[in-house]
């Protein structure tokens, strides 16, 4: 997931240098984020806090590049003082989302994650799923208010729901993703209520946020024919080899 508005895009964004304090909510919007949202950004925000005065379980569905990390950053301000979760399932992905939450929001988010254990006062917890999962008991039900769930195509495994359930009839929960749809075909409508909020790559590239995606073709063959596939997609220590 290519996070970092300014990077992967056409056009960067520009910041403020105010802070805000742990529970703080006295500040215009500019003054709020350390990051200047842009108008879909904006409208993805917006649309879920509208959402949640009737949906438990939203689902926001933000392109590669499109500043999925940096939105729910605003969210998370947006419905202080109560507490947030995010959990994501990559060591990399906690990484990026303690960092952005910091340069959007200047929160100090707390780790809950192999070695680190986050405390009970955060007011932003970053998960790994592997860790929540075996700590539970750390976490009363109505802990946090907001949970938000990176890359939450991946949200019908055992583990995400073991710790969703545990959560989600007290907080929010926000689902965040570039791909809603799974290579098993499986709906995570399943588990969410509501697709609240959708911008594709096209549109983000005509608005000028994303670079124009440029294919080109190489001459080499490469048979793939013997390469089984899993859970519609290719095997990838097959494709590795084959490769």
């Amino acid at each position: 997931d290519a996070e970092g508005q300014g990077q992967t895009t056409a056009g960067g964004q520009e910041g403020h240098t105010e802070c805000v304090g742990a529970f703080g909510k006295n500040q215009s919007q500019s003054q709020q984020l350390n990051m200047e949202l842009r108008k879909y950004q904006i409208e993805a925000r917006d649309a879920l806090l509208r959402g949640a005065e009737k949906f438990q379980k939203q689902v926001c569905v933000l392109p590669c590049g499109g500043g999925k990390t940096i939105t729910f950053a605003s969210l998370i301000r947006e419905r202080l003082p109560g507490r947030a979760l995010v959990l994501a399932h990559r060591e990399s992905l906690v990484e990026q989302a303690v960092d952005k939450i910091w340069d959007t929001i200047k929160m100090k988010a707390g780790v809950e994650m192999a070695s680190s254990r986050a405390g009970q006062n955060d007011a932003v917890v970053v998960s790994s799923i592997q860790s929540l999962q075996n700590r539970l008991d750390r976490w009363s039900p109505d802990h946090f208010k907001t949970v938000i769930v990176d890359e939450c195509h991946h949200v019908l495994a055992e583990s995400w729901l073991k710790v969703l359930n545990h959560f989600d009839s007290h907080g929010s929960v926000f689902g965040w993703t570039a791909t809603p749809s799974r290579g098993d075909r499986r709906s995570i409508g399943n588990y969410f209520q509501n697709f609240t909020y959708e911008i594709g790559m096209r549109d983000l590239i005509d608005q000028g946020y994303l670079c124009p995606i440029v294919l080109k073709a190489l001459p080499v063959q490469i048979d793939m024919s013997n390469v089984s596939s899993v859970a519609g997609d290719f095997h990838q220590g097959q494709t590795h080899q084959t490769l």
